[in-house]
């Protein structure tokens, strides 16, 4: 996980291994093919309770290896396709986008609750502010100084 800074910046570390497998192929259609698993144990911190946690992922993925986005039509059998550009492709960042793939939205233990953090006090209530109050109380000044009456 030396080289996943994303990974890093869930986990805070890079102790945690990632393993996993791959196999390149040619299906019968003529398509290059990726396919394998990752599984990992990362080192985070819940969510909900932001206690420390382990949360394991394990996923599996098949992908039509493809140079662009235009091509994604000549698939034959609608499988998931994978953009490579280049002749190579970077594995760190592969396996790195299959874990955050698998990754839940909001990682939380199962069991925990919110922290509880004592009784709640009510919140004070702020004093509402109207700005036109003292033109107000200027107006009744001046018109009762000028003995005239604010009622019509």
């Amino acid at each position: 996980m030396a080289e996943t800074e994303t990974l890093k910046q869930w986990t805070g570390t890079r102790d945690d291994v990632v393993h996993y497998s791959l196999e390149g192929n040619m299906d019968k259609d003529g398509q290059h093919r990726l396919s394998g698993r990752v599984r990992t144990v990362l080192h985070t911190q819940c969510q909900r309770c932001l206690e420390p946690m382990t949360l394991e992922v394990a996923h599996s993925f098949d992908y039509v290896l493809i140079r662009d986005q235009s091509l994604e039509d000549n698939v034959t059998d609608g499988s998931e396709t994978l953009i490579c550009a280049e002749d190579e492709l970077d594995l760190a960042w592969f396996i790195e986008e299959e874990i955050l793939l698998a990754m839940p939205m909001i990682a939380k233990h199962d069991d925990c609750s919110l922290p509880q953090t004592g009784a709640r006090d009510p919140l004070p209530q702020a004093e509402t502010h109207n700005p036109f109050a003292a033109l107000k109380d200027l107006l009744e000044t001046k018109e009762h100084s000028h003995g005239r009456s604010t009622e019509s």
